[in-house]
Formats: C-alpha cells, structure tokens, sequence
C-alpha cells in the first residue's frame, strides 16, 4: 500500500494556468497542471527539493487514495494531478 497522500478531496483555489501544489510533505508532493504540459517539465517547474535527486515523477501507479497517477482532475478535466516524489 502506498503512503502517498491523496489526490482528491483538496481544496483548491480556482483552476489557474500553470502548476498547483495540492499537498507538499518532506518527500512528496501532488500537483495540478493544464494537460498539455509535458510531464518531464514538472519536476523543474515545482523547482528545488532540498535533496540530491530533486523532485521527481513518482514510479507509483496509484495516489494512496486510488486513482491512477496520474489522473485528471475532478474540479477541471482539462487539468491533471501528478504525485511527485524525491
């Protein structure tokens, strides 16, 4: 079972152009962006980590809630969520 947190049930602000950080924690971070983003820009985008290895696009296959990673988002399907991790 993964201890990524949720994709879902966040509240955000209004959809915006560009990244959203919907949570952030030591290791981890689950983000919002408009679909034509290239998935391999993200990590620069959300910008340093603190580690060596940086932010980075999560190997898992599903947030700790259960939707694929990544997912579209349920507030504005022309954006979707990423789970990053470093």
């Amino acid at each position: 079972m993964s201890s990524h947190p949720q994709a879902h049930g966040v509240a955000a602000a209004a959809p915006t152009p560009g990244l959203i950080v919907l949570r952030e924690g030591l290791c981890y971070m689950v983000v919002c962006v408009p679909k034509e983003t290239d998935a391999d820009d993200i990590p620069e985008l959300v910008g340093p980590s603190g580690s060596r290895s940086g932010w980075q696009l999560s190997e898992d296959e599903t947030f700790a809630d259960g939707p694929s990673n990544p997912c579209v988002c349920d507030d504005d399907p022309q954006r979707m969520h990423y789970l990053l991790d470093c």
